[in-house]
């Protein structure tokens, strides 16, 4: 880099509003331009994504912007609610030329989808959807994959519906580690605008993605990754849509929750999935889970700690969140210990976890449960040298209530 101070655009990224939606707009720009190979009658064989600099996302080719992204999820009808960030979006010029083209992106349907044309000549035009100018916060997913299957069909490729949620999993998760990325940049002293502005991700990346054998659907990065997706569904198409029903320390919890899983590296988020349902052997999560999960954040009147996984804590005690749901009934309790105390033996990442966190809240329970668990996959190093490398076989594990674990927590 020269002595000469770049003058770079500011970036966004010190917000989380609407990212996840935000993401998921660029990657559906993104893959449409891969399919088509085109733009404005120009061939792009090569493009570059850049994230939160220059706009809330912008494309860049050959060194200059050929189009500008603003993205806005507020559920408003009116025009002119966005009537300050249309005009923010006319007054872009980092990189563009005569013939960049400005857009603006809106969840809603709006009461007037004209262009805006600014003083000096610069036009904002609301983006297509198809025939509609808007997309809903539930609908973005579905464009994805229907975009991803357009895609692989233009280029003759295998094509199945397992294979489509890899690719639309895989390729969001590529979005998030670059945003991540830009972030430990931040961390680490680079200006939020120097990062953001500087990397940029090459449609090379999502074409490679795209275009590659499918991954083994047992693998369990696969599952941790497919679960982080169906988090942010819920999260954005439900949550974010009916705040009405939360009170403020709820909404923070939620949100708080949230962005951490979503930072989540692989390992980390490979426990994240197995908390969830430590007991289900498959350990496939569905949305009904993650819905259970979150309403068991938002019983807890405490604020989560977020370091390892999100959960509680009360002098040496840490209590884990979780979707479990214990039926009624001698029998059913029985059958849960038993499969979860498989699971545990078999597992190295559960046992680990739950050894730590031995204090399980569940979404449902009649009474609390304790479990006497063994695993030969737990180490504890001791300082004495015969003992140097001892296996704990057996640790005591707990099942409780969000009334119990409320009350454990306010005790004085």
């Amino acid at each position: 880099m020269s002595n000469i101070e770049e003058t770079l655009p500011g970036s966004a990224i010190s917000s989380w509003g609407g990212f996840v939606y935000q993401g998921k707009v660029a990657l559906y720009h993104c893959l449409k331009l891969l399919t088509e190979k085109s733009f404005q009658q120009r061939i792009i064989d090569n493009f570059e994504l850049q994230l939160d600099s220059t706009d809330d996302f912008a494309i860049y080719c050959d060194g200059k912007v050929i189009s500008t992204h603003q993205v806005k999820a507020k559920l408003s009808q009116y025009r002119s609610e966005y009537v300050k960030a249309i005009y923010k979006a006319a007054c872009i010029t980092t990189d563009c030329d005569e013939n960049t083209i400005r857009y603006f992106h809106v969840a809603k349907e709006l009461d007037n989808f004209e262009n805006y044309t600014s003083n000096d000549g610069k036009i904002v035009e609301f983006y297509g959807y198809g025939d509609i100018k808007y997309c809903l916060l539930s609908k973005i997913n579905e464009l994805i994959d229907e975009q991803i299957e357009l895609f692989l069909d233009t280029n003759n490729l295998i094509k199945t519906k397992n294979l489509i949620i890899e690719k639309s999993t895989l390729l969001s998760e590529l979005i998030t580690n670059k945003v991540i990325v830009i972030h430990n940049l931040v961390h680490n002293g680079q200006t939020q605008d120097y990062a953001a502005y500087h990397n940029r991700m090459a449609s090379s990346v999502f074409w490679e993605l795209l275009i590659s054998p499918p991954l083994n659907r047992a693998d369990e990065i696969y599952q941790a990754l497919l679960t982080k997706e169906k988090i942010t569904t819920v999260i954005e198409s439900e949550f974010y849509n009916d705040l009405d029903h939360f009170n403020e320390k709820q909404i923070e919890s939620i949100s708080n929750v949230f962005r951490f899983i979503y930072s989540l590296n692989d390992s980390s988020a490979i426990q994240m999935h197995t908390s969830l349902q430590p007991h289900r052997e498959n350990n496939v999560i569905n949305k009904d889970d993650i819905r259970d999960y979150f309403d068991v954040i938002s019983a807890i009147s405490h604020i989560p700690k977020l370091l390892g996984l999100p959960h509680y804590s009360k002098k040496i005690n840490k209590y884990l969140p979780t979707a479990l749901e214990i039926r009624d009934g001698r029998r059913r309790n029985t059958s849960f210990q038993e499969d979860l105390k498989k699971h545990i033996r078999d597992n190295a990442t559960l046992a680990s976890l739950l050894y730590e966190y031995n204090n399980i809240i569940a979404y449902k329970v009649s009474d609390d449960t304790i479990i006497s668990a063994t695993s030969e996959k737990i180490t504890k190093i001791n300082d004495s040298k015969e003992n140097k490398n001892h296996i704990v076989r057996e640790f005591n594990l707990r099942v409780i209530s969000t009334d119990k674990a409320e009350a454990e927590l306010n005790a004085k």
